[in-house]
């Protein structure tokens, strides 16, 4: 059964993406920077949530609805606005100012596709195609050496690794999943942060 412990993870997410989006605003990366957040902000909802079961039992329950619909529409919104800021690392025609309004718009339709029916087939197919695609442009994006390249994918596939692996693994049960999950997540932002700002220091 979920109890307050179940935040401890959560807010560890919260931390490595507010890390993450203040490195990222800073290096002028516009779209990773949000992106990066509205993950904190999903994982600050479970803070909540979790924690204020310590004094609300019936807590877990009644944020239920909110935490799922704020990681779901959150986290392919801001999929979308990171493998976008890839897009404007790797091709010179997505730089502009008019390229960047319609990234833009192409996150916030797909999170709105996302709300008005989490469930649904098509929306859930955005998250691994954007996952694949941003495990290529990771790879694709300027590095000093082909090593370098290869870390950014396999840090950028992180992501793709726990959907599959470890959330709501039967193997690792729900409370370790749950944790392990979150604490990957954590990972995921800062070694995007990496893959972003690596350029800068080289």
């Amino acid at each position: 059964m979920p109890g307050p412990y179940y935040a401890l993870s959560e807010a560890v997410l919260v931390a490595a993406a507010l890390w993450a989006a203040v490195r990222l605003a800073r290096g002028g990366h516009v779209l990773a920077a949000p992106g990066i957040l509205l993950f904190g902000v999903a994982a600050a909802m479970g803070v909540w949530r979790f924690g204020s079961s310590a004094f609300d039992s019936g807590a877990i329950d009644d944020w239920a609805s909110v935490h799922r619909t704020l990681s779901l529409t959150g986290g392919a919104m801001g999929l979308t606005l990171i493998v976008s800021e890839l897009l404007r690392v790797c091709f010179p025609l997505f730089r502009s100012s008019a390229a960047q309004g319609g990234l833009v718009g192409a996150a916030l339709l797909i999170g709105a596709i996302v709300y008005s029916d989490p469930g649904a087939a098509i929306p859930l197919l955005f998250v691994p195609i954007l996952l694949v695609g941003g495990v290529v442009l990771a790879y694709l994006a300027p590095a000093q050496t082909q090593g370098g390249q290869i870390a950014a994918a396999a840090l950028f596939g992180i992501f793709l690794f726990n959907i599959l692996v470890v959330r709501q693994s039967p193997v690792l049960g729900a409370a370790l999943s749950w944790h392990m999950y979150h604490v990957l997540i954590a990972l995921w932002v800062v070694g995007v942060s990496w893959i972003f700002l690596r350029r800068r220091a080289g």
